[in-house]
């Protein structure tokens, strides 16, 4: 009995955390849009932190979070397109040598490693912290399907050039590393210039000798906000 018990709240376990509960996974086919809408759910966060009040309810937190996940979204990109110029590599490779946790799983976010284009729960998804799929009980309720499928295209468009980025929101100069704000520390040693990317949540840096003094004058005028003159601003658009 104790044993079938035991059987019983292991197997009950498994299918709150989406071990069992569904179809083996289908074969992932990694496009630039897939790869990149990991990259930018892993580094950005796929919902919003914080905890609704009257003032400041989901769907306004929700709002904030979205325009950080889509300004960061749009720097890490650019930092992929140019280690993949550099070196002369493939995008894909480019992600794999600066990012290899989104192809492996790490301890931080392992489900990130398994996202794919469908409804499939990725393993290790915290079930507990939100549903991946619609609840019958609350079919208005936010889903981690929803969220990675809204994700996921916004990176598709970022990456296909066709996202309208609103004014103040791109970085004002391609980006070459991006980081946490603990790893600040490492930007400032490396003596590299770092600027602002709109309302994303991570910084984003640029290594002076691959720029020229107007890009580095952009950056740095980005992160104190001031105007940027005409004479600099002149040929801020991205390569």
């Amino acid at each position: 009995m104790k044993q079938q018990l035991m059987f019983v709240v292991a197997a009950s376990s498994a299918i709150a955390s989406g071990v069992f509960a569904q179809d083996p996974p289908p074969p992932v086919h990694l496009t630039e849009h897939l790869i990149l809408g990991r990259a930018c759910v892993k580094e950005e966060s796929l919902w919003p932190p914080g905890t609704p009040t009257a003032e400041r309810p989901m769907h306004v937190l929700d709002a904030e979070h979205f325009v950080k996940l889509r300004d960061g979204c749009w720097g890490i990109d650019q930092v992929y397109q140019g280690v993949a110029r550099r070196s002369h590599w493939s995008y894909e490779r480019a992600v794999r040598e600066y990012s290899p946790n989104v192809f492996t799983p790490d301890e931080d976010r392992p489900w990130v490693a398994d996202l794919r284009v469908g409804a499939y729960t990725p393993l290790g998804w915290p079930s507990a912290n939100l549903p991946w799929n619609e609840r019958p009980d609350r079919p208005d309720a936010p889903t981690g399907y929803g969220l990675w499928m809204r994700a996921f295209h916004m990176a598709a468009t970022i990456r296909d050039h066709t996202m309208i980025m609103p004014y103040g929101h791109k970085c004002p100069v391609p980006p070459d590393h991006w980081g946490g704000a603990c790893d600040h520390w490492r930007g400032v040693a490396n003596g590299w210039v770092q600027e602002k990317c709109g309302e994303a949540k991570n910084e984003f840096w640029i290594v002076p000798a691959w720029h020229t003094s107007e890009e580095l004058e952009r950056a740095r005028l980005s992160l104190v906000g001031a105007p940027i003159p005409a004479d600099v601003a002149r040929g801020a658009g991205h390569r």
